[in-house]
């Protein structure tokens, strides 16, 4: 079934905040508000049912622990586009909503609400200066988590094997180096391999040399 506007479901529930945000899209002849509710309960249900094209959510009425769910379940089971609305700065959450596939994040400056509805609907994503740095700060975060974690889970023999396939050495001449039987250095790389997740030894090696572990 195809509409002439873009369905809008507003999840809220200050009676003030629904107030301006029906104020600010009342005039836009292509935008349509089909639903306002803020039970959380079967929600991609009640979206599918609405046809809705585009999902505006007070997070604050999301538990902390549910967030992710909650967002997941618009972004996963419907087709709808999810804009995050919320009045305060969280990095944590912005990053989080995107990763769960939230295609916008905004504060409640209700004069741009419009456009961000036109353009979510257009499928662009809408990612602020500060949203992309907020991203990619975290990115780097968990990189360094990674990273750390790694080089906590190799051994030191096992890291000197990386060192020696970076450096061009075949099996059994690391068995020569290393003075061991050419079994225990395949031991060694089985090891290397479930803790990298990689399926040669080369693409260890690599990984190892760009996170500065060899």
């Amino acid at each position: 079934m195809r509409y002439e506007k873009i369905r809008v479901l507003l999840i809220e529930k200050d009676k003030d905040e629904l107030l301006k945000i029906c104020s600010s899209v009342k005039n836009e002849t292509d935008i349509e508000i089909v639903g306002v509710t803020c039970e959380l309960k079967c929600l991609s249900d009640f979206i599918n049912r609405l046809h809705v094209n585009i999902v505006l959510m007070n997070i604050r009425l999301v538990k902390d622990t549910e967030k992710v769910k909650v967002i997941k379940s618009v972004t996963e089971k419907t087709k709808a586009q999810l804009i995050i609305l919320n009045d305060q700065i969280d990095n944590r959450l912005i990053f989080e909503a995107f990763i769960a596939g939230a295609i916008c994040y905004i504060d409640k400056s209700y004069n741009h609400i419009p456009n961000v509805i036109r353009l979510a609907y257009q499928k662009w994503s809408l990612k602020s200066a500060y949203v992309e740095s907020v991203i990619r700060k975290e990115f780097c975060r968990l990189r360094q988590l990674e990273i750390h974690y790694m080089k906590e889970r190799l051994t030191q023999t096992e890291q000197k094997i990386l060192k020696l396939i970076a450096e061009g050495y075949k099996q059994k001449q690391i068995a020569e180096i290393l003075m061991v039987e050419i079994n225990t250095i395949k031991k060694h790389i089985t090891n290397i391999l479930k803790k990298t997740g990689e399926k040669r030894s080369k693409e260890a090696a690599r990984k190892a040399r760009e996170w500065g572990l060899i």
